[in-house]
């Protein structure tokens, strides 16, 4: 369980990196700002998705917290 549970934030974390490269390629931003839009993002999709959506998002952060706030 504790090996599927680290697989997991290593796949994240994989991801997350990928996503934020996407983002500096695609628009010449720093890596830093590229974090900070994927946060901001998130954010925002958290106050326009339906509220049980929205809340099993939140979820998903908290449980996940290597896709916001940490470097990826």
């Amino acid at each position: 369980m504790l090996r599927a549970r680290a697989r997991q934030e290593s796949d994240l974390r994989s991801t997350m990196k990928e996503l934020i490269n996407v983002i500096v390629q695609k628009t010449g931003i720093s890596e830093e700002n590229a974090q900070k839009s994927v946060q901001v993002t998130l954010g925002f999709l958290k106050t326009k998705l339906p509220s049980p959506l929205a809340a099993q998002l939140d979820s998903f952060l908290i449980a996940n917290p290597v896709l916001v706030g940490a470097k990826a």
